[in-house]
């Protein structure tokens, strides 16, 4: 029998539309970890995922650790112990922990490939944001040397250097 290979995985997983399973929750689409663990079994009953111990860091946050293995192939995520804001909650409590693991779980399988266009839109969509604040900010200081005299200054400046 052959050994399947994280290909084989990926081409499977990343196939599957998860829509019909999803749910909203602050502003953000999330695949519950039932969900995501049911639809890894029915293509690949013989994975298996395994928590390593929690990263406790000197603030008091958590990190939880999971790797989800099929067969011969592992991956592994991290994932912070975050509250509805996502921000790093310090001295966490068991269910708070717990919570993160399921998350950290999902976000596993997604590195096997389910659900990951979820995770690919997200990212589209920071990245989106992140082009248009900047585009903004680069607007705003042009605004703001415009109409403050800075291009002024520093034309006279550059004429003073010329005029040596």
């Amino acid at each position: 029998m052959n050994e399947i290979t994280h290909k084989e995985i990926w081409n499977t997983l990343s196939k599957i539309n998860v829509n019909q399973y999803t749910e909203d929750k602050y502003g953000l689409t999330f695949l519950p970890w039932v969900y995501s663990w049911h639809l890894l079994q029915e293509h690949f009953p013989e994975a298996q995922y395994d928590f390593d111990p929690n990263e406790i860091h000197a603030d008091g946050s958590v990190t939880v650790h999971c790797t989800v293995s099929i067969g011969s192939c592992a991956r592994s995520m991290h994932l912070p112990v975050m509250d509805n804001k996502m921000k790093s909650q310090i001295q966490p409590s068991s269910r708070d922990i717990s919570d993160a693991k399921q998350r950290c779980l999902v976000k596993c399988i997604g590195m096997h490939g389910l659900g990951i266009y979820l995770a690919r839109a997200r990212a589209r969509a920071r990245t989106r944001a992140r082009t248009r604040a900047r585009a903004s900010e680069k607007g705003n200081r042009r605004f703001y040397f415009r109409h403050h005299g800075h291009q002024e200054r520093r034309r006279s400046k550059a004429n003073h250097k010329a005029d040596a």
